[in-house]
């Protein structure tokens, strides 16, 4: 049996996000939460963890990564390497 998730392409946006500068302000699962996870269960320094890097349109990541007040998202065009955001 084929695991449909492992024979789909990759998105063609790697997205990441900076633990050193993740404050957890939370904006960006509120504005893709397909893509973006807060970890609501670590106490002590929680972060945002990306859950799907295809999980909301290109548009609405890249919203979200420009709401981060510490600019910790980063997004990159795996066709061309090029850093798309910040």
């Amino acid at each position: 049996m084929i695991d449909e998730e492992s024979s789909k392409p990759p998105s063609r946006f790697h997205i990441s996000v900076e633990p050193t500068l993740c404050m957890a302000f939370g904006s960006c699962e509120v504005l893709a939460p397909k893509v973006f996870v807060l970890e609501k269960n670590k106490i002590i320094n929680p972060k945002v963890r990306i859950e799907s890097e295809d999980g909301a349109s290109f548009e609405d990541i890249l919203s979200a990564a420009e709401t981060c007040p510490t600019k910790a998202i980063r997004i990159i065009d795996r066709h061309s390497g090029e850093q798309v955001y910040p």
